[in-house]
């Protein structure tokens, strides 16, 4: 008799493969002033996130999302 178990792991994107998500502004009420990564134009944008929620094609800064994405 042989037994198999199984783990199941939730893993989160890796931060390149974040640059592949859709902008997601998110939920709550903040204006928070980010940049995502646009697969269409291949360039890093600004939008506003609203602080909670959303996803991981958000970053900080230009430079943050153009090191990683572009």
């Amino acid at each position: 008799m042989v037994i198999v178990i199984r783990k199941s792991v939730c893993t989160r994107p890796t931060p390149k493969q974040s640059c592949n998500l859709p902008p997601d502004s998110g939920q709550c009420s903040s204006w928070l002033r980010r940049f995502y990564y646009n697969t269409a134009t291949g360039r890093c944008e600004e939008f506003h996130y609203k602080g909670c929620k959303g996803n991981a094609n958000r970053f900080k800064t230009f430079r943050e999302c153009s090191d990683i994405c572009e």
